[in-house]
């Protein structure tokens, strides 16, 4: 799927899904991204800053520009992904309270470049990769509740792949499955649809 819809037809494919999605009754929300909220990245990264005397382990976590109203995520300081930020593929960042304070104490990330060590995106080798930090965001948790928060990077998934799309709702979720799937279905009959059960569901359980 990653390698799929990094490719232009894939990612047509995708925008169009989406603004069929977005123009559903009971929807008011829906975000790409790559992983489940709140069941990973379950694993970090090791990342470092020009100058840093240390690198620490961040999860990777690839979304578009309207994963964080979706979730709601408190934006702290800066600003989240552009629409034509993630449409055209910047190596930008917005990096978590805890990132930004283990490596910026007091001061201030914004602007700052954060290094990725041995990164891959869909159709590159594994290298060291630059990002600009534009925004933080409060921590969240990313792998399980029981564990602490891991330092995050939210990138845009147009330069590390996402096909998992997230639906905020205003009705009950259970009743949009199957307008979820003609919709899909609308645009290549063939697909394959998996669907979740309700966010707050996974995490209760």
């Amino acid at each position: 799927p990653v390698q799929r819809f990094h490719s232009p037809q894939g990612q047509a494919l995708q925008r169009r899904v989406v603004e069929r999605l977005k123009a559903l009754p009971g929807i008011s929300e829906v975000a790409v991204n790559d992983t489940i909220p709140g069941r990973g990245p379950t694993h970090g990264s090791e990342v470092t800053v020009p100058g840093a005397a240390h690198s620490e382990k961040a999860g990777l976590l690839a979304c578009d520009e309207n994963f964080s109203q979706t979730l709601e995520l408190r934006l702290l300081r800066g600003r989240w992904l552009s629409k034509n930020e993630v449409q055209t593929a910047q190596y930008i960042a917005v990096i978590s309270q805890r990132l930004a304070r283990d490596f910026f104490g007091e001061g201030n990330p914004l602007g700052q470049r954060l290094e990725v060590k041995a990164f891959t995106g869909p159709s590159q080798p594994p290298q060291d990769t630059y990002f600009q930090i534009i925004g933080v965001v409060g921590d969240l948790k990313s792998a399980g509740l029981e564990r602490p928060s891991l330092p995050l990077i939210f990138l845009p998934f147009s330069v590390r792949g996402g096909a998992i799309l997230l639906l905020k709702t205003t009705v009950e979720p259970g009743s949009l499955k199957h307008a979820v799937q003609e919709q899909v279905w609308a645009e290549d009959r063939d697909e394959v649809i998996g669907l979740s059960s309700p966010l707050t569901d996974l995490l209760e359980e």
